[in-house]
């Protein structure tokens, strides 16, 4: 509680102190994404003051969504927006969050040989080759998704080299410097709960809810060229059905 001080003489109420004081917080970044505040008895009695008080100054940070109040579990702050879309537009998701402001960090980059359901989706054999690129999408240091990649190395020469920006779209780079004839791609997605890998890269809890969207990309002759699943914790996003109109 060392970024809370109060003062009983000024003028300003307290409750305005108080949330002038978790916003500041907020702002250095001491205080971030899912960090817990104190509880209103805590900060009464610390400070001598009425549980109102403190009650007013989460109200008014509930409402700016700042922070988040959590029955039988305490306040937390809140500084990651959820994002809200049709599942319709699920396709221009990644540039949603991008517009928001959100980075991917490359995580790891590796050569397998086996992945039973990149593979699957490939159509490749046990033993061949790929690329395996685990990216984390971040909103200021919060992670709001993440990726994986399998790419055939067959298609992607010397791809640890040329994979030097994680938010240059793979579509591009496939097409501009692999020259791949890129045409088409087929999707689906899912609601599952997270395994603990996943968990922890997103540092959310395990078995928490999340909407998985499998893309595959194909050519011109509907040959699969590579396979991309991004996980979205169901904390930062909501998919939505909207009815079209006739």
């Amino acid at each position: 509680m060392f970024y809370l001080h109060i003062n009983k003489t000024s003028k300003q109420p307290i409750y305005q102190q108080l949330v002038s004081c978790i916003k500041k917080a907020i702002t250095d970044q001491v205080l971030k994404h899912d960090d817990q505040l104190p509880t209103d008895e805590d900060i009464c009695t610390q400070f001598g003051i009425s549980n109102i008080v403190v009650k007013q100054a989460y109200s008014v940070l509930t409402q700016e969504k700042l922070i988040s109040r959590i029955r039988g579990k305490g306040t937390y702050v809140t500084t990651v927006p959820k994002t809200e879309m049709a599942i319709s537009n699920i396709k221009n998701l990644e540039q949603r969050f991008a517009q928001m402001g959100v980075l991917k960090r490359l995580n790891l980059i590796e050569i397998i040989t086996e992945h039973d359901m990149a593979f699957a989706y490939l159509g490749l054999e046990s033993g061949t080759l790929v690329y395996r690129i685990i990216l984390t999408a971040v909103y200021q240091t919060t992670p709001v998704y993440g990726q994986e990649l399998i790419l055939p190395c067959s298609s992607f020469p010397n791809l640890d080299k040329a994979f030097i920006n994680p938010n240059y779209p793979l579509t591009l780079l496939a097409k501009d410097m692999y020259q791949l004839p890129l045409t088409s791609s087929k999707h689906d997605f899912s609601v599952e709960n997270l395994q603990s890998f996943s968990s922890q890269m997103l540092q959310v809890e395990r078995h928490e809810a999340a909407y998985i969207y499998r893309s595959t990309y194909l050519d011109q002759h509907k040959k699969p060229l590579f396979f991309i699943q991004s996980t979205y914790p169901g904390r930062y996003l909501k998919l939505v059905y909207t009815q079209e109109k006739r």
